[in-house]
């Protein structure tokens, strides 16, 4: 009787059915979390694109697999001993098994222990030889069991196939056919009788801390340019974000609200309410500027933030990297290829491609090692100047955003190695495995010494980024200053959120808002601006786009909440008020506030408030920037009236919402 196996349907049919049964499992995975931010309708095609990828997947592997067994089949014959299809397929299962639990038992165990080459060839030869065995006890029942394997999964077959087909044309209507990356100029329009008004030009530097910026007293060298820069502009001491991930504080950026008002909660699903309309660039392009966006960052792109008419020049994020692999963070070849077909059209188009999916941690096994960043912040800056040598129309509003500092955490040479020498974390796979071991002890107070000894190591890397990032912006800069239409422009240097490396807490996201992840930079320069200026006190990111519009003359509308700060760098005085900054994505879209943290900053004090477990944090910034002394139990007047005033903006915002 003909093996079941020989042949590339009979293979295809165990490992397609082994596939498709692994992302059912994912699939209700992945929904326990959209369903936070997202509908069924908008899930349906990311399950249906990923259907199809894994399935084309399956049947490459399934080839393979054909290929390989039938190499051995000829050496076995070869030697005088035949092997049969069954015995092969048998331990390839074994293999891949043996070698998973190997690999998650390291994680779990040793998460910071570096697998050096013979560690790997060791475990490898290991596996091979207990799946040989294993195969070997069952050899005789090898045929019988792939027999009834193959009968009983019929079934699955149909059901799996059928899913397959329906995902083909659903893929099909939400991929993006028209591939053109740069919209055509719309008409600008010119207002009359009013003073010319500034180019606006906002550099944003992803994921860059104040606390680690030398220009803010950080003890390393991370800023020399910036900091020589900044002595002949407008210096503000303390910009708080208004969350501490990208999607939520580039919305507020971008339309003066804070997160509890345009509701973008989440990385994914969602814009700000109103965003199309009620946005920066929106007023802006009203009131006659060319809007460019150079966004490196897909999670801050005007796309995701549903404002994309409003900006005439707009490159999809996947133009700003140069791919190293063909599965890499955020920035492979495939990654790539999924932002610019599906991109916006399917919520979940990177699935295939996420950390915490199989395939991420399979490519990694064989995939290059990086040493240096794939996402340099001089290509944006390529393209912007790509644009500028165009001369477009002015006035313009240009808005960069470089990946860099965000992780991974790979400075070039000389840059590399520059505030710790060790050969440590100095690759991306080092640094992931690191975090990955990092991450079982989130939620700790503090990490134990050995792991906050990881962390301290991984924030030399990104001081390192930071430093190389300087350089950066000092060639732009540069470059920039040479142009004709330097001299009509304002700049704007800052950041969209922090980034961790103590209090129990490694990167951003999550549920903390420590000064690591709000604290921002904020650089303002005029045109031949020759006298700095250092402003103190704390402003918020929201009030970005009002200082924007009053340094051009227009003005803000009534629906931004931010203030305008051009009066404080006049040297004019306003009211003091309390600023907020809020993680709220355990919210589902939709629904009341109730859970989360909200933080409140007045006068030197700063209060911590997490919603679910009532628990407060107070802090006196001014002589603890640290936030290393709860002060709840010596100012409970003080701690409570801030809860106080938390909890009455979330009973307000929250009743707002429900009669909107």
């Amino acid at each position: 009787m003909a093996s079941t196996y020989n042949n590339l349907w009979g293979i295809f049919r165990i490992l397609f059915v082994m596939f498709s049964l692994y992302l059912l499992k994912d699939v209700f995975f992945r929904w326990d979390g959209f369903s936070y931010y997202g509908t069924i309708g908008e899930f349906i095609p990311g399950v249906a694109l990923i259907t199809i990828i894994w399935t084309l997947l399956a049947f490459a592997v399934s080839f393979l697999t054909l290929a390989g067994i039938k190499v051995v089949r000829w050496l076995s014959i070869r030697a005088g001993r035949e092997v049969q299809f069954e015995h092969v397929l048998i331990w390839i299962i074994l293999f891949v098994s043996l070698f998973s639990a190997a690999w998650v038992m390291k994680r779990k165990m040793f998460p910071f222990l570096t697998t050096t080459i013979e560690i790997k060839l060791v475990t490898v030869f290991v596996v091979v030889t207990a799946s040989a065995l294993i195969t070997r006890a069952f050899s005789r029942s090898a045929v019988s069991i792939c027999d009834v394997l193959h009968a009983r999964i019929t079934p699955l077959v149909w059901l799996f196939g059928i899913s397959f087909l329906l995902s083909v044309p659903l893929v099909a209507l939400n991929a993006r056919w028209q591939m053109s990356d740069e919209p055509s100029p719309g008409e600008v329009k010119i207002i009359t009788g009013q003073q010319a008004r500034p180019n606006i030009l906002l550099v944003v530097f992803d994921t860059l801390t104040a606390r680690d910026m030398s220009l803010y007293g950080y003890e390393r060298p991370t800023t020399p340019f910036l900091q020589k820069w900044a002595s002949k502009a407008t210096v503000f001491q303390q910009l708080e974000a208004e969350n501490n991930y990208t999607t939520p504080t580039m919305a507020s950026m971008m339309t003066g609200k804070r997160l509890w008002t345009h509701r973008a909660f989440h990385v994914h699903g969602a814009g700000p309410v109103n965003g199309a309309v009620e946005s920066l660039p929106a007023v802006l392009k009203a009131n006659g500027y060319f809007n460019m966006s150079f966004v490196a960052n897909a999670a801050a792109s005007a796309s995701r933030l549903g404002m994309e008419k409003s900006f005439d020049i707009a490159p999809v994020s996947s133009e700003f990297s140069r791919p190293a692999s063909f599965v890499g963070w955020n920035f492979g070849v495939l990654d790539n290829f999924l932002k610019r077909f599906f991109l916006d059209r399917i919520e979940l188009y990177d699935w295939i491609v996420k950390e915490d999916f199989i395939l991420d941690k399979l490519i990694d096994l064989f995939s290059r090692n990086l040493s240096e960043t794939t996402v340099a912040p001089d290509i944006t800056f390529r393209k912007f100047f790509d644009v500028l040598d165009k001369n477009p129309p002015g006035p313009f509003f240009a808005w960069i955003q470089v990946f860099p500092p965000h992780y991974p955490y790979l400075a070039p040479a000389p840059y590399r190695q520059m505030f710790d020498s060790s050969d440590e974390m100095i690759t991306f796979k080092q640094q992931k495995e690191a975090l990955y071991g990092i991450f079982e002890y989130i939620g700790m107070e503090d990490f134990p010494p050995d792991v906050q000894a990881a962390a301290d190591v991984l924030r030399s890397r990104y001081d390192e980024f930071i430093r190389y990032s300087d350089a950066q912006f000092e060639n732009f800069i540069a470059e920039f200053m040479k142009t004709s239409q330097s001299k009509d422009t304002i700049i704007v240097f800052t950041s969209d959120h922090g980034e961790s490396f103590e209090h129990g807490y490694i990167e951003h996201g999550g549920e903390h808002l420590y000064e690591q992840v709000t604290h921002l930079p904020l650089i303002i320069k005029h045109p031949g601006q020759a006298v700095g200026s250092v402003i103190n006190g704390v402003v918020e990111q929201i009030d970005l786009p009002a200082t924007i519009l009053d340094m051009a003359g227009i003005e803000a509308p009534e629906w931004m909440e931010g203030r305008s700060l051009y009066g404080l760098m006049k040297g004019e005085s306003r009211p003091s008020r309390p600023a907020f900054s809020m993680a709220l994505e355990n919210n589902r879209r939709g629904t009341d506030i109730t859970k989360g943290t909200v933080a409140v900053w007045e006068n030197d004090y700063k209060l911590i408030y997490y919603l679910e477990l009532d628990l407060s944090l107070l802090f006196n910034i001014k002589s603890d920037p640290d936030e290393s002394v709860n002060l709840i139990e010596t100012y409970p007047a003080v701690a409570e009236r801030l809860k106080g005033l938390i909890m009455e903006n979330v009973k307000n915002i929250n009743m707002s919402y429900n009669i909107d």
